[in-house]
């Protein structure tokens, strides 16, 4: 049981391990509004796009980048970042744009360095996208989280209901056992009711005989 118990911890482990470490970053020309530049692409299979562009703009605000959408394109960007990784003391002007690809998504983003220089080869950039894919990763765990605490709720809520039933169903006996005695008291009354009616009848049978016989005597 114990060797049970330690195989499945480790599988447990390994499987932790892979979901948060596991990122697919590519690198390579993509186009986008400033024209065709080289881009780091994140591939993010189980988060939709809109909440992948959400999570982008608020993580990207930690690098003191000013957000905006560029005008008649889908591409926004983070104006003057400070990452001093990738391109020391000088700002950075982070693009960026978000699509969907299946059930999930692709997130793609352009470092541009200055004088149309966009960051090729760079490990730091690899490292940001990571930092932010774990970030997308923690936050569709609090989802299924929040979705799990939804459900726990909704299955309390269905018990309370079979609870007030169960006591409503022993409300019930209770009535009908008092109606059963209540009907057994009346039964034995009705009896006694019944006998003393009987009675009547044969006294008034008996008088009924005796004016017949004066009848017949007339």
């Amino acid at each position: 049981m114990k060797f049970k118990n330690l195989l499945l911890l480790l599988v447990l482990t390994i499987c932790s391990f892979t979901f948060l470490n596991a990122q697919d970053i590519s690198e390579g020309a993509r186009s986008m509004s400033q024209g065709v530049n080289n881009a780091y692409t994140l591939d993010l299979p189980d988060a939709g796009d809109k909440l992948v562009q959400k999570l982008w703009k608020d993580f990207i605000k930690d690098y003191k980048g000013k957000v905006k959408k560029v005008k008649k394109s889908d591409d926004w960007l983070a104006e003057g970042c400070k990452i001093a990784s990738i391109n020391g003391s000088q700002g950075v002007n982070v693009y960026s744009r978000t699509e969907k690809s299946g059930d999930g998504s692709e997130h793609m983003v352009w470092f541009d360095l200055g004088d149309g220089n966009y960051l090729s080869s760079g490990k730091d950039a690899n490292k940001i996208l990571d930092s932010f894919a774990h970030q997308v990763k923690k936050e569709l765990v609090r989802l299924e989280l929040e979705d799990e605490e939804k459900h726990l709720k909704q299955l309390q809520g269905e018990l309370k209901k079979l609870v007030r039933l169960n006591e409503n169903y022993h409300k019930d006996i209770e009535k009908a056992e008092q109606a059963i005695v209540k009907a057994k008291e009346n039964i034995k009354v009705n009896l006694q009711e019944q006998e003393n009616s009987q009675g009547l009848i044969e006294s008034q049978k008996e008088a009924v005989e005796a004016v017949k016989k004066r009848l017949s005597k007339m």
